[in-house]
């Protein structure tokens, strides 16, 4: 066994267990996966990413969608997509000004498909 593959504080295995779950349409259990890869590795932006779209486009718990969002945001401020997925979280929300602002940064960041 490759060491590491199995330990239970691999935020690289969750990411991948998370991404196996979702391609299974098991969307619930996908989000915890990425929830315990964002706790494990705060940094990893991925995580917080594909947490946030899970809840946003599947569960729709947008409140925390966008915590997710701004989890990604919080290491990487430049990611034009994660600004255009905040801002449909927003949008659904009913925040539109705050929506509106999320989608001009993600324009301003070379986003094409900010609505």
């Amino acid at each position: 066994m490759i060491r590491g593959l199995a330990d239970p504080r691999n935020a690289t295995l969750w990411l991948g267990k998370g991404l196996l779950l979702n391609n299974k349409g098991n969307v619930e259990e996908a989000a915890k996966a990425f929830d315990n890869a964002s706790k494990i590795d705060p940094e990893n932006e991925m995580a917080w990413k594909m947490k946030g779209v899970l809840l946003a486009r599947d569960l729709q718990r947008y409140d925390d969608a966008v915590k997710a969002f701004d989890g990604a945001l919080q290491i990487d401020p430049k990611d034009a997509q994660v600004w255009s997925l905040k801002g449909d979280a927003l949008k659904a929300l009913g925040h539109q000004s705050e929506s509106d602002a999320a989608y001009a940064k993600a324009k301003e960041l070379g986003c094409s498909d900010s609505s």
